[in-house]
């Protein structure tokens, strides 16, 4: 009897439950594009007609991933550091990172890296962070398709963020119109006379609009790219990030290639046959020397004459009259914006090496404490 009874209660279990595995069934997993072409679904898994990818679940999908996407174009020509030091920030600050360029095919950067790109322009998801660097820009500056998808992906983006001369990419596509920027410290003269509508920073690592940022040269990259995550998460973690890293950042250090003393450095240019080799350049912005080594079959003589015909030709430097002779001379000049410094120019025989010369290069912003007398 007990027997009959379990069999009766287990029957009345089952059947209760049917009414809900039924409804459960019933129900159809809807599946979409991970990129949300035109917003399509479909009720079986397969490949989206639009792009082609992977349809994926619906409910999985909405559930997923919630961090902020940084997109980084790429190209043939592109700066290692220009593309990887932005990379590395942003996936250490946990945002979904990944690489763009106009076709899927694989890309050489410079230096001969091959790297094949995430998505093309038309698989890309739309990103929050778009970022831009530079390198070998022909190719891109010069495809419409690319300074288009540029256009369109940056209007829809958070922030924009260039590297080196990808400002030259946004100047292209219309971005840095009325804006401050910079970019690689031998280039802000293209800048000036390529971006009529922009004022061209010479003095910071990264210039900040808002939501267009544009960095120096190289490792300024990081720069920029700490400030972004100090935007969207806070400066803590962007300091922490920083450390991690083993990167001395300074938001607000002064240090800008483009403001050092050395680029009051002429070039008067050397014969054919001449070899030239640094062997010492250090200093701030106000203070600069320079040693170097000149092969050459000039005479001593010759060679201060070269030096003072080139500086005075190419860069209207003044030799002044005192502490002069055939291997010294002191000289004036003034910077772009016309402030007064010191120089003094010295040749000496290199010694132990026959027809090479150790050249000597030391000037001083005037009036500041190093300025030599």
């Amino acid at each position: 009897m007990l027997k009959g009874f379990l069999l009766f209660a287990t029957l009345l279990f089952l059947l209760s439950l049917q009414p809900f595995e039924k409804s459960h069934a019933e129900e159809k997993d809807t599946y979409i594009c991970p990129m949300e072409c035109k917003n399509l679904e479909f009720d079986k898994p397969g490949n989206c007609p639009v792009c082609g990818m992977d349809l994926v679940e619906k409910a999985a999908f909405l559930k997923q991933d919630t961090r902020k996407k940084v997109g980084i174009l790429i190209f043939d020509g592109v700066q290692i550091i220009d593309y990887t030091a932005p990379y590395e920030v942003f996936g250490q600050a946990d945002c979904n990172v990944f690489t763009i360029a106009e076709t899927k095919q694989p890309i050489t950067t410079s230096m001969n890296m091959t790297v094949t790109p995430k998505y093309d322009f038309a698989s890309a998801p739309q990103v929050d962070i778009l970022v831009v660097p530079g390198g070998s820009i022909d190719s891109p500056i010069n495809s419409a398709k690319t300074i288009q998808w540029i256009k369109e992906t940056s209007a829809k983006a958070q922030y924009v963020l260039s590297v080196c001369n990808g400002a030259f990419l946004l100047a292209k596509s219309g971005l840095l119109d009325g804006l401050s920027a910079t970019t690689f410290y031998g280039l802000l003269d293209e800048l000036t006379r390529q971006a009529t509508k922009t004022k061209v920073v010479r003095n910071q690592r990264f210039v900040d609009n808002g939501k267009i940022i544009t960095t120096a040269g190289l490792s300024s990259g990081f720069d920029g790219s700490l400030h972004v995550v100090s935007k969207i998460r806070g400066k803590g973690e962007a300091q922490q990030i920083a450390l991690h890293l083993e990167y001395n950042w300074q938001p607000d250090s002064k240090f800008a290639r483009a403001a050092l003393a050395d680029m009051n450095v002429p070039n008067i240019g050397w014969p054919d046959g001449t070899q030239w080799k640094f062997l010492r350049t250090e200093g701030t912005t106000d203070h600069w020397e320079m040693d170097g080594l000149l092969r050459t079959d000039m005479t001593k003589e010759e060679l201060l004459n070269h030096i003072r015909t080139g500086l005075v030709a190419r860069a209207n430097w003044k030799e002044t009259k005192t502490k002069q002779s055939p291997v010294n001379s002191n000289w004036t000049f003034s910077d772009r914006d016309g402030n007064p410094w010191k120089a003094n120019v010295q040749v000496q025989t290199a010694e132990k090496e026959q027809n090479a010369y150790v050249i000597k290069l030391v000037f001083d912003r005037a009036g500041t404490a190093q300025a030599f007398k």
